[in-house]
């Protein structure tokens, strides 16, 4: 006769409706600030994202910071992202400077998991450059311009998540 599996043994513990509910609802405040009337829209797309939420696979290996790092990185996105946007928007008006879309593979030092997954959909929130696969040893990038030097600017956000991460097998910030 087959053992019994606990299922709640299986997966690691997920918040509750409420926390995610929160969360939600603090992001979306977050993105509208005190405009109440999107709130005609944004409840039910909160209770939406909370329960679409909760199907989502648990992390098995949770992500470590080090959150000394947080402001730096912070500062560092921020500062990237106006550097990214400002090009973006440059090569949008200007028909003289290049857009030559196009697909780079990199190959991230990060190992797999959810480090890995942090740094794709980081490379993602910057302008110009979009996430289009991960799989075990490569990430393919789309650029907004192929020519450019993308894996340096994937280096250095790779070094910035490595420093940001921390180990699980060493415990400590």
């Amino acid at each position: 006769m087959p053992t019994p599996v606990n299922a709640s043994a299986a997966r690691p513990a997920s918040p509750g409706l409420t926390p995610r509910l929160l969360w939600c609802a603090l992001v979306w405040f977050a993105l509208n600030g005190t405009d109440w009337k999107s709130w005609l829209i944004g409840g039910p797309v909160v209770v939406l994202a909370a329960l679409l939420s909760r199907s989502l696979p648990a992390t098995r290996v949770p992500l470590r910071l080090r959150w000394a790092g947080v402001p730096s990185f912070v500062w560092f996105f921020v500062i990237e992202s106006v550097r990214g946007a400002w090009d973006v928007s440059r090569r949008v008006i200007d028909p003289r400077l290049p857009i030559r879309p196009g697909f780079v593979e990199y190959t991230p030092s990060i190992p797999a998991g959810p480090a890995r997954r942090l740094f794709a959909n980081l490379v993602s929130l910057l302008p110009g450059t979009l996430s289009s696969r991960l799989d075990e040893k490569r990430l393919i990038v789309h650029a907004l311009d192929r020519d450019a030097d993308v894996e340096a600017g994937l280096r250095s956000l790779e070094r910035r998540v490595l420093r940001l991460i921390r180990d699980a097998r060493e415990g400590r910030a």
